[in-house]
């Protein structure tokens, strides 16, 4: 179900506009969002049926009662009706609308569980579909607005089906069958109220309906910049504070908040004319029809008690069209929600397996950079990150990355993780062009420890787990020794089974860093990146992780990016990278610390400055 997608890496900000537009959304748009919905409802396509089946019984047999009360005025009227008779109607009527309600309430509590079971699938999906996109996608969109698509725009959709479509349902059948009634006691009264309803109904779908579904859009655009800003300030709070921005930072959001407010009350206001058109049918529809009926039965075309039964079905008729404006109100939010959150699903991810992947197992980790260049945007000169890249890695080789920023060593890694692919050359793995390789298979073959450590929710035996769920304690513990994590998983509360908060909220840098170790060793990868991973940790802490590292790096291709070079002094091979003229990443040279001090100049320097 692909729609659309987009590719410019400048997308970051103004992204949320493509994905809630702030117009009037094209037949194409609405009609996607239509088949979004319906592949969701047809897998579980019976039970939606039955829940249909129960409201609209539910409705014919409320209905149906109101038909009993001609006979019983005729049988009045015509001095025939008798206790026992007018008693068994009264049961008859009372039957019915019994069933009636416990039909709707069947069908409503059935459409309810359905439902949310639509809301599940669908943040599954878009859970998997966020998995499925590589860094590329995430340069060019803000993280707060895609949870805020994910939860409020699902949650969306859920609450129609929950609250709005059982209702709609009710009322459309009421109004059909309302209208049988009504055209066999009289096809011209009938007639007469169905050409009213339509010109009222008419001018409220051409002028109102339109404005509204604008008005959901950008509310909806809105909501999701609020829900960006909000998630933006809380993880930056600590910065706010120590620059003394609360009060204006506060304003700033307020400001947001009543934007926000101003669309919701415009679009409460225009709700509120469909509200009062079918407030003005609801009223004027059962006056209108005894007035004419009155003048029908003086002209002898109609008789008394036709007329009465038309007006109690004349309301039921028009009665449901004030629920039907308010659902043809929200149906417009509903699109919006559906367009923003399938669009997101709908984005193909820059990165997939091609056809014939191939599993190469377990990699030994001989890495070649064969003539690579890369560019976020291959047209825009601006956009490439490094060229004319040729390097070779042994297996087994420790191997470190050192330039200034911006001279393309994380590239590098990114490109052998196929996270991205190259725009010029190639890179190989044992001989294996990695773009002909599984992507899940390749990053099997790859253990990470990075600067900021990606601890989750959990205990600690679970994140050191994390790469290899089915890893049992015994395994656990044995990963933890190589990270050093037996140094310190005695004094937590509850050793391995200790609760760590957001972020591995509980342990200190250090400690975070060595169960990031544990995690990695578990996995046992043919090859280890370690991207600037002691760069945020103090000299003690440093220490006892670099022996980690070691220790865990024996045998193993390692591929470092280090901010204190005394890290990497014992290296294999140090690749000094720098921007050339053009801001290019290239290597200006290879080789082992002592050659590069007395070989290159700028290594020189660069180890001068940061060997502390």
């Amino acid at each position: 179900m692909k729609v659309f997608g987009r590719n410019s890496k400048d997308a970051k900000v103004d992204q949320g506009k493509d994905q809630s537009p702030a117009r009037k959304l094209t037949r194409a748009e609405i009609g996607t969002a239509q088949r979004h919905l319906l592949f969701y409802i047809n897998k579980r396509r019976s039970g939606w049926f039955w829940a249909v089946v129960c409201i609209i019984a539910a409705a014919l047999t409320s209905l149906a009662a109101l038909s009993f009360i001609a006979p019983l005025l005729r049988s009045l009227n015509e001095k025939t009706a008798s206790q026992e008779l007018t008693l068994n109607y009264l049961l008859i009527m009372v039957g019915l609308t019994i069933l009636g309600t416990l039909l709707l309430w069947l069908g409503r509590a059935v459409m309810a569980r359905l439902a949310q079971d639509m809301v599940v699938d669908i943040r599954a999906d878009y859970y998997a579909a966020l998995m499925r996109q590589t860094p590329a996608f995430y340069r060019r969109r803000e993280v707060g607005e895609l949870v805020a698509v994910g939860m409020n725009d699902s949650e969306a959709i859920g609450a129609f089906f929950t609250s709005e479509v059982p209702y709609a349902l009710f009322s459309v059948a009421r109004v059909v069958v309302s209208l049988g009634f009504m055209a066999s006691f009289s096809y011209q009264l009938a007639l007469g109220s169905v050409l009213a309803v339509a010109v009222v109904q008419g001018l409220v779908i051409a002028i109102i309906l339109p404005l509204i579904q604008r008005l959901a859009a950008k509310h909806q655009q809105e909501l999701a910049s609020v829900n960006s800003e909000l998630g933006e300030n809380l993880s930056n709070v600590r910065d706010i504070q120590v620059f003394t921005q609360e009060e204006r930072t506060t304003n700033e959001f307020r400001r947001q908040l009543l934007k926000l407010a101003g669309y919701v009350t415009r679009n409460m206001n225009l709700t509120a004319i469909t509200v009062a058109a079918a407030y003005f049918l609801n009223i004027l529809g059962p006056a209108a029809s005894i007035g004419v009926g009155i003048l029908l039965v003086l002209s002898g075309d109609l008789k008394a008690e036709a007329v009465i039964s038309f007006s109690a079905y004349i309301t039921q008729f028009v009665g449901p069209i004030l629920t039907l404006n308010e659902t043809a109100v929200r149906v417009q939010s509903l699109y919006i929600a559906a367009h923003r959150l399938f669009g997101v699903m709908d984005i193909p991810p820059d990165i997939q397996d091609k056809p014939g992947a191939v599993d190469p197992g377990p990699l030994r980790g001989h890495i070649k950079f064969e003539n690579v260049a890369f560019s976020y945007e291959p047209n825009d000169p601006t956009a490439w990150r490094v060229k004319n890249i040729n390097l070779e890695i042994l297996p087994g080789e420790k191997v470190a990355f050192v330039g200034g920023s911006g001279s393309g060593k994380s590239t590098l890694l990114y490109l052998a993780l196929r996270f991205y692919d190259v725009t010029e050359g190639r890179v190989t793995i044992d001989g294996y062009d990695v773009r002909d390789l599984q992507l899940q298979a390749l990053r099997r073959n790859f253990g990470v420890v990075a600067q900021n450590a990606g601890l989750f929710q959990g205990t600690v035996a679970d994140n050191i787990r994390f790469g290899k769920p089915e890893a049992d304690l015994n395994a656990v513990k044995a990963a933890a020794g190589i990270g050093y994590v037996t140094e310190f998983i005695e004094k937590l509360d509850r050793g391995y089974e200790t609760a760590l908060g957001e972020m591995g909220q509980g342990l200190s840098g250090g400690q975070k860093q060595r169960v990031v170790i544990a995690r990695a060793a578990l996995t046992k990868p043919s090859i280890l990146i370690l991207d600037e991973a002691t760069s945020a940790l103090d000299t003690q802490s440093e220490a006892i992780v670099m022996k980690s590292l070691k220790k865990l790096g024996e045998g193993r291709t390692t591929l470092a990016i280090a901010h204190r070079m005394n890290t990497i002094v014992d290296s294999d091979k140090i690749v000094l990278m720098t921007a050339d003229a053009e801001g290019h990443g290239v290597i200006k040279a290879v080789g082992k610390h002592d050659e590069l001090l007395e070989k290159s100049d700028l290594y020189y320097t660069l180890y001068s400055t940061k060997a502390a």
